[in-house]
Parts: structure tokens; sequence; C-alpha cells
């Protein structure tokens, strides 16, 4: 596959979070190794917990079913909608936003803030991660922390040569799920690279048989990556001390060999 080959950047859903959410529940699943973590994390600091970029209530649900009194904050109408469903029997409710990180202003203060599911890295410019860490400094109460994920950039595991150069790499295959009508969906990925701006480019393939033909959806993801230092410097002029850094959910430390990039951080004075 060419550059040429692929759909014009207009062709594409900006990101592919915010569109198919029954599809997106089924696509990643329900259950992960970063459930724990951040569920202990709020016993240790208590509640009340801001979650961002809550997408269908995957970190939100959990923490509401471990007692907390929990706000998800989401940009996608879709996603919150189908967040809500699955949250209407739980016994203590939870305050759905619809709303921009980067702007949001609750007029409430959280003694845990919350975003995962890689959702810093959707934060790619300097006015992006000025708005987002300004938000959280807003609704941080004193002593509070934000915890954070986003993928460690060892680039030969994150992408292809053709992609480093800066052209569209080959399709790949990534993974299979079964949507809600039993149809088996491959979903293949191609990307490129920019490495002035850091900008990782996903075309993600969905592709199924309908009717005896087949067919596809093509989506665009648009990710920023950041290395180890570079980050704690973006977190330190925006007013945060970080109080520990992890390599992956079993609290591991952060170094060359890590997964992940895990922060727990406080606002500083």
């Amino acid at each position: 596959m060419t550059r040429n080959d692929m759909p014009n950047r207009s062709e594409f859903s900006e990101y592919i979070e915010y569109v198919g959410a029954d599809e997106y529940d089924r696509e990643n699943g329900l259950d992960g190794p970063e459930l724990p973590f951040y569920l202990a994390l709020a016993a240790e600091v208590g509640g009340p917990v801001l979650d961002l970029a809550c997408g269908t209530g995957y970190l939100t649900i959990p923490m509401a079913l471990a007692g907390h009194t929990v706000t998800g904050v989401d940009l996608a109408p879709e996603m919150l909608e189908l967040a809500k469903q699955k949250a209407a029997s739980l016994p203590q409710t939870i305050r759905w936003k619809l709303a921009d990180c980067r702007t949001l202003d609750l007029g409430d203060r959280y003694r845990l803030v919350t975003l995962t599911g890689n959702a810093f890295q959707e934060f790619r410019t300097r006015a992006d991660l000025e708005g987002l860490l300004g938000s959280v400094r807003r609704h941080l109460a004193p002593g509070g922390w934000f915890a954070f994920e986003t993928r460690f950039p060892r680039q030969s595991e994150l992408m292809t040569p053709e992609a480093m150069s800066g052209e569209w790499s080959p399709e790949t295959p990534w993974r299979t799920f079964e949507d809600d009508q039993g149809r088996t969906v491959t979903v293949s990925t191609s990307q490129r690279y920019d490495a002035i701006s850091q900008i990782v480019e996903y075309a993600v393939h969905r592709r199924w048989q309908e009717d005896g033909r087949d067919a596809v959806v093509t989506e665009r993801a648009v990710l920023r990556l950041m290395y180890p230092q570079e980050l704690q410097l973006v977190l330190h002029y925006n007013g945060f001390a970080i109080r520990h850094a992890y390599g992956n959910w079993d609290r591991s430390p952060l170094d060359g060999n890590a997964v992940r990039m895990i922060f727990v951080c406080e606002a500083r004075p």
C-alpha cells in the first residue's frame, strides 16, 4: 500500500474512539490490568473521582461500584449515552458531563482525577496540553492526585520502518472481534509518523462479510508520542510534581524496559 492508496484526511473520522460505542466495547473489552491499578489509587487517596475522557464508562463504572462518588466527562455524545445505559442499574448515581476536557469547569474539586485508555496522546499540541492540565489543576482538591498513562515511545515497537520514514506502512493485522450481529470483524492498521511533530497517524480498517460481500470501514486516529523527559517538563511547567512514575500496571519502575509511562502527580504549590 502506498501513500496514494490511502484516503484523504477528510474521509476519516478524527477519533476512532468517538464512533461506534457498542463496537468500541466489543473490540476493546470491558476489563484489563489498568482497572485494579486505578481502583487501588482511589482506595488510597479517596474520592470523589473525576474520570476524564471516560468513554463508555470503562473506569467510571468500576469506580462507582467500589463506592466512590464519580463524575465522568467525555466529548462524544454516543459514548456517554452508552455509559449512562450501562450505569442505569447502579445503586450509586454517576454524574455524566458532555464537555471538552481542555475547557472543563465543573466548579467542584476531586481527590483523584484520572485519564486512562492512553487518551493523553490525543492532546497533540501545546495548547491542547495546557488546556487539559489547566482543567486538571482547576478540579484537583488540595492533596489530590492526577493519574494517567501513555505509551512508551519506543518507535521500533510502535511503528514499521515505512511509517518511521513518513510513508504509509503496509496494512498489518491487529485484532478480531464479534459485532452485535455475530459477524467476525477483522481489524488491521496502517500508519505513518512525522518525526518533527511526533505525530503518528493511523488508518484503522475494519472488515467483515455482509450478505456474502466484503464490507470495510476505514477510520483515522492521530496521536502524539511524548518522551519521558519531555513529559516531565510538560508536567512541571503546567504546575505538577510527579509523585510516582511507573513502567507498567504492576508498579514496576519507569526505565528503559518500560511498556508504558504511568504517572501519579500532585499540584505544585
